[in-house]
Order: structure tokens, then sequence, then C-alpha cells
């Protein structure tokens, strides 16, 4: 007899949203997505923990703490007009004194992680004369992320967060 297959769905990245606070303030937070001219997104979770530690004797084994990096790594090309880019290249390219940024990552499933990490520029619009500007940044935190679930509002175009306090 054959076994029921489970129902698996496969998820494509398009599917998988991140939005970037554009207000400076928690007061009306304003949360666009980052899609616009972006052709590659990579999403990098990196979790160590030291095995050991040492004292007089020399190393002894124990597990301490667990550190976890949360890295997103987005390449491209510029579209000027798109709310998020301009952020991004045109607000905060130029000023790292304000390199942190709030955002929200939107899992296909509806779950929602919302924290604060690092903006780093590393391509802010290259290439060929002719051809259109190559862009490259990230986004990366190794602070703990809210979970929570996100709604969007299609009439008021307005992204709104729902926090979930049984959760993380």
């Amino acid at each position: 007899p054959s076994r029921p297959q489970p129902d698996m769905q496969y998820p494509k990245n398009y599917e998988r949203l991140v939005l970037l606070n554009l207000a400076d303030t928690d007061e009306g937070a304003d949360f666009r997505p980052l899609a616009a001219g972006v052709m590659s997104r990579s999403h990098n979770l990196q979790e160590e923990a030291a095995a050991e530690f040492y004292d007089d004797d020399g190393p002894c084994a124990e597990m301490t703490a667990l550190r976890q990096t949360h890295v997103i790594d987005f390449q491209g090309h510029r579209a000027t007009g798109d709310a998020g880019q301009d952020r991004i290249f045109d607000a905060l390219a130029y000023d790292t004194s304000r390199r942190a940024v709030e955002f929200i990552d939107w899992l296909p499933s509806g779950a929602a992680w919302r924290g604060v990490g690092l903006l780093t520029i590393t391509d802010s619009g290259s290439g060929e004369a002719a051809y259109r500007q190559n862009i490259s940044f990230s986004i990366r935190t190794t602070r703990p992320m809210r979970k929570g679930t996100l709604h969007y509002d299609e009439e008021k175009d307005l992204y709104e967060w729902e926090e979930d306090f049984n959760g993380l």
C-alpha cells in the first residue's frame, strides 16, 4: 500500500517580503516593501555557541549562550521613485549616523518578525553608462526580533502590525 503524501507547498522568493520603516520615529510607522528593482535577496541566519570555557586547568566543556545573526542581502537595480529605495539611497546613503533601521520580515506563511538592524550599502549605483544602475545593500541584526502578524489594508495602502504577545 502507498503512503499518503503530505500536502507540500514550495513558496516562491517573491512571496516573502521585507518592509522598511520610512518614519524616523515609532509614532506613525510607515512600512514599505523593499521589492522594486530587487533582482535577488538572500536571508542568512547564522547561529553560534561556545562549546568550552577556559579556567586555570585549561579548556572545559560547557555550552554557553547561543548568538544569532540575521542578514538579509539585496541586489538589483536602482528604482527612483520607490519609497524604500529613495529612503536608503537619498536619505541614508551619506549619513552613517542613522543606519539603524526598523524592518519587518514577512514570510509566505503569514508570520512576521519585526526588528532593528544595521543598514550597510555596498553599491549605491554602478555599472556601464547606458545601462541601469546596480545596487547592493544589506540589513544585519543580532538583536532579538518580535513575532507578530502583518495586515495590509489595500484601500489605505497601509501595513498594520499586530504584536504576538504569546510568541517570542
